[in-house]
Order: C-alpha cells, then sequence, then structure tokens
C-alpha cells in the first residue's frame, strides 16, 4: 500500500497518503514542509502526507518538483527550460539548448563531439540519479533505510527508464512516476489493480508528457481519497483486519479468496472491480504454479501479498525478504516457506499498525 513518510517495511502498500487538493498546503508527520506536489503516502510507510508548498523555485531548475496546480510555472516546463534526462537538454549548465551538435550559450556558438555530448547525458543522469535517492529518503525515511541505498537507487534507475518508455523525460513527471512507484509498487504501471496508470501511459492520443502527468495524478488522487479514507480510516482498517489473521484461514477456495478480500477492504475491492480482483487470482494461479507451491494456503497468501504490495511484489525490489523468502533452499517443504513467508508478513503489518497510531 502507499508508502509515504513511513516506513516501508512497516506499512502497507497500496494506499498513498491523502494527496493534496490545489493550492492545499500541509506539514509532514514530522513537521517537516514539502513543496511542489509530492504525492507522500501516510501509512505504514512513515506516515507522510501529500503536499504542495510554497516553493518559488522553478521546476525547470535542478531541484524544481512537478507542480499541477501553479499554472504559472508550467511554461518552465516546457522542452525549451526543463532539463531533461534524454540528452536532448544539458546537465547543470543553465539554459543550454542543443542544435545538433552546436550548443548556444550567451551568444557563443560552441561545437561538441558526439563523445563530449555523452558525457554531459551521463553526468546529468547520474546527478538525477543522486537526487532522487535523497529525495526519496525524505519521501519515505523508513522504507528507504530499511530497504537500504542500493535498492533505492534500483528502483530509481527503473523508474527513469520505464518514465522514458512512456515519454516522460523531463525532471518533474519522471519524479512523479517514480514516486508512483514507491507507494502503489514498481510494476504499478502494468497492476491490474491500476488500469487507469497503464491507459494514461499507454495512450498515444496524449502527446504533451505533462499532460500524461496531469491526467496520473488526477487519478491517483481520487483512488487514494475513495481508498485510503478520511484520515487513512479504510486503510488501517484493513490492515488490522489483515493482521488477525491466523495462518490456518488462508486456507480457502479460489472463489473464497475474493470473497475474503471483499471482507477484508471492501474500498479497495469495490473500487478496483471484479474484473481486477480475477485477474490478480489468475496471477497468484500462475505464481503458485512458478514456486512449487500446491497448497490452498499458498494461494491465498501469494494474491493477499499482491492485493497489498503489488502484483509485481515477488521480484520488486522494494520489498526483497518476499523473493528471499521464496527461494530459500533452507526451507525444503513448500509449506514451510509459505508458513514462513505469513510470519513476515505479519510482521510488517504489526510494524505498519504501530506506526499509523503514532501519526
Amino acid at each position: 500500500m502507499p508508502n509515504g513518510n513511513w516506513s516501508r517495511a512497516s506499512c502497507w502498500r497500496t494506499y498513498p497518503a491523502a494527496l493534496l487538493s490545489d493550492g492545499a498546503h500541509r506539514v509532514h508527520a514530522s513537521g517537516a514542509r514539502w513543496r511542489f506536489g509530492n504525492l507522500c503516502r501516510s501509512s505504514g510507510h512513515d506516515c507522510l502526507r501529500v503536499v504542495y508548498g510554497d516553493d518559488q523555485r522553478p521546476a525547470s531548475r535542478p531541484h524544481g518538483r512537478y507542480d499541477r496546480a501553479r499554472r504559472r510555472d508550467r511554461r518552465s516546463l516546457l522542452p525549451d527550460r526543463d532539463y531533461r534526462l534524454d540528452g536532448q537538454l544539458g546537465c547543470c549548465v543553465q539554459k543550454v539548448i542543443w542544435f545538433g551538435k552546436e550548443t548556444f550559450i550567451r551568444n557563443m556558438m560552441l561545437k561538441i563531439r558526439d563523445e563530449q555530448m555523452k558525457v554531459f547525458e551521463e553526468v546529468a543522469l547520474w546527478s538525477y540519479e543522486d537526487e532522487m535517492v535523497q529525495h526519496l529518503k525524505e519521501f519515505t525515511p523508513r522504507h528507504s533505510e530499511i530497504i537500504g541505498e542500493q535498492a533505492v537507487r534500483q528502483v530509481v534507475r527503473m523508474g527513469i527508464d520505464r518514465g522514458k518508455e512512456y515519454g516522460l523525460t523531463n525532471r518533474g513527471p519522471v519524479r512523479f512516476y517514480i514516486e508512483l512507484m514507491f507507494m502503489l509498487g514498481s510494476d504499478f504501471d502494468t497492476d491490474p489493480q491500476y488500469p487507469w496508470a497503464e491507459e494514461i501511459l499507454t495512450n498515444s492520443e496524449i502527446t504533451d508528457q505533462m499532460q500524461r502527468a496531469d491526467r496520473l495524478y488526477e487519478k491517483a488522487k481520487d483512488f487514494i481519497d475513495k481508498v485510503s479514507g478520511p484520515n487513512h480510516k479504510y486503510e488501517e482498517e484493513a490492515i488490522r483486519r489483515f493482521s488477525q489473521m491466523r495462518f490456518e484461514d488462508f486456507s480457502m477456495s479460489k472463489n473464497e479468496i475474493v470473497m475474503h478480500l471483499k471482507r477484508i477492504y471492501p474500498q479497495k475491492c469495490e473500487y478496483i472491480g471484479e474484473q481486477a480482483m480475477n485477474a490478480l487470482l489468475r496471477e497468484g494461479i500462475t505464481s503458485q504454479i512458478n514456486n512449487a507451491i500446491s497448497t490452498d494456503s499458498g494461494l491465498a497468501l501469494f494474491v493477499g501479498l499482491m492485493f497489498v504490495f503489488g502484483h509485481g511484489c515477488f521480484t520488486d525490489s522494494q520489498f526483497p525478504w518476499i523473493g528471499a523468502t521464496l527461494n530459500n533452499t533452507a526451507f525444503a517443504e513448500s509449506n514451510k516457506r509459505i508458513e514462513r513467508l505469513y510470519s513476515k508478513m505479519m510482521t510488517y503489518f504489526s510494524n505498519a499498525l504501530v506506526l499509523m497510531e503514532k501519526r
């Protein structure tokens, strides 16, 4: 569930903190103020809040952020002003515009060789990557601390590459895409629980990446408002119900799995719909076969994990304990691995509830 300022290994996954409406201004649980629209979760993963602030720095500068609310800054996000990550515009050189191999800086024309251009691009990318790693340590401190900088950096690199596939190359939209990865799971773009994300990202009629980011924001905000509930009430109740389940309770048939999830988290199930629930069940069956798990409790646990952490949780760098447990050769019997996985998931939920109670 969402990760925000809460420990990723302690809160749950799909419900980022309440996204702010236009012009809103909120303060992080720790008292820190956030600037320029960042979707910050506020459940288990450190209980962050999404905030729009009064940051005056243009989004085109090194630390600008995606701001859908402040239209006066949108011009600074246009291609000829924004620092890009695809090499079309340059690193940390102020207002540098590339025209083929020629660069104009203060009316001076310089010749840039291909090798030099490549170096500029790499430096810009490294700088942005470092900036994002630091940003995520603030965006979701507990989660970032637990999974470690290497894992955070791996997700950032993946986000940059995937964002580029969807035409997101400006700093702000890429940052927003990576934040969604931390809130909804690294593979949220193909998750059947969020069909709106894939639809927006692959819509060929949307040619402006700022418009694409705007639509993603609107849908994410709607999802959070309706699924997380006021003050994250629905989310906390669902986590509490999950944490009360015994291992024996996971022994259920395929048809019972969906019904049980509806009792645990009715708001989310209603929002994503029956079709998404059935798609998640089918993916759970596939994962069960791939991991050589034959028990009913194993299938129910797999579907539950995907429901909470995203359908790609088995290989997600943000949840290394899932894959590590399933691949642990110390547990020869599949049922032992499932019991161990259940135990770790319960620990995760317990920590999430502790953090949520401190909000």
